[in-house]
């Protein structure tokens, strides 16, 4: 026996964030995670899949256009999860009955339900039951061990805790950004070998954040992959551009950052790399091409500074 379970919501989807494994959706109120294959259905019956967040398979671009949409609620039953958009678009993804794939963040109820187990109600094992049953009321309470936990141990384990050395960890090291500039027509080049983590997309920024550095790309930027293809650049604020050539990169490792007069670049291993383009966005004359953050390389925990810096404004390039 299965149950179906409804929500109805009014929320604009804000962002999305693509990781090995998983896409978020942040509708504010709601989020949504979805951890298996998955379909954008568009109002017009045209179906986009996402095959494998795992093996970072399918088309991004059908979610980079359900940005600013409004979902009006989601449904659960044993055939699928299904997220309705306000103009007739869905993101469906069907029952695979094998584990969690979809799990919705309720901020207003505060708690967390999975898909597709929230479906099948839970009935309690009758021997385990027993046997819990059993312990609690058993001749003594047990705690973690198959001791009955008698009075005599329990003033020897007290006496045990307090005789415990406690550990002091040392004090955390000063934390000194990292300020990186230039001078003109010069490139600055900085090794630094970390795992691409994860991008986030919203309906004007891209963000891409790897262990020690996070950029805020404000304008369209590309991707270059490995064979030296280039593909088509990336522009939220017009929903367009290869967001499959940038996913394929997650989980890459990233060689040097390099920044010059003509571009800011993240440069991998591979020889793939993540450029920016050297132009004036005529929407937005002012805004900086990138904001980026350097965490310092002897901060063992990895910190960013409050404050971005700019490319290319305080490089001076």
């Amino acid at each position: 026996m299965s149950e179906t379970i409804s929500r109805d919501y009014s929320h604009e989807l804000a962002w999305f964030e693509v990781e090995t494994g998983r896409i978020r959706f942040d509708f504010g109120a709601v989020g949504v995670d979805i951890y298996g294959d998955t379909e954008i259905v568009e109002r017009n019956g045209v179906i986009s899949r996402i095959d494998s967040v795992w093996e970072h398979q399918g088309d991004l671009q059908a979610v980079c256009r359900l940005l600013g949409r409004s979902m009006t609620g989601f449904v659960m039953d044993e055939d699928s999860f299904r997220l309705n958009v306000e103009d007739g678009a869905m993101i469906r993804a069907k029952n695979k009955k094998a584990y969690d794939f979809v799990k919705v963040w309720e901020s207003d109820l505060g708690y967390e339900t999975g898909y597709p187990t929230a479906v099948y109600p839970h009935t309690p094992d009758p021997v385990a039951a027993e046997a819990m049953r059993r312990m609690i009321l058993g001749p003594y309470p047990k705690i973690f061990s198959p001791l009955p936990l008698t009075p005599k141990l329990l003033e020897a384990l007290v006496a045990a805790e307090a005789q415990r050395t406690i550990y002091t960890p040392p004090p955390p090291r000063p934390f000194v950004p990292r300020v990186v500039e230039g001078k003109a027509g010069k490139m600055i080049t900085l090794d630094k070998v970390n795992e691409f983590l994860k991008f986030t997309v919203d309906p004007e920024i891209v963000t891409v954040e790897i262990s020690g550095l996070k950029a805020r790309f404000n304008h369209s930027f590309e991707v270059v992959d490995a064979a030296g293809r280039v593909h088509e650049s990336i522009d939220a604020t017009a929903r367009s551009g290869d967001l499959d050539a940038l996913w394929s990169l997650v989980r890459t490792n990233m060689a040097r950052l390099e920044m010059d007069a003509e571009s800011f670049r993240i440069c991998f291993e591979d020889g793939a790399i993540i450029r920016s383009i050297n132009q004036i966005d005529v929407r937005n004359p002012d805004l900086e091409q990138v904001d980026f953050w350097l965490a310092p390389d002897d901060n063992y925990n990895n910190s960013m500074p409050r404050d971005p810096q700019h490319y290319p404004a305080n490089l001076k390039v």
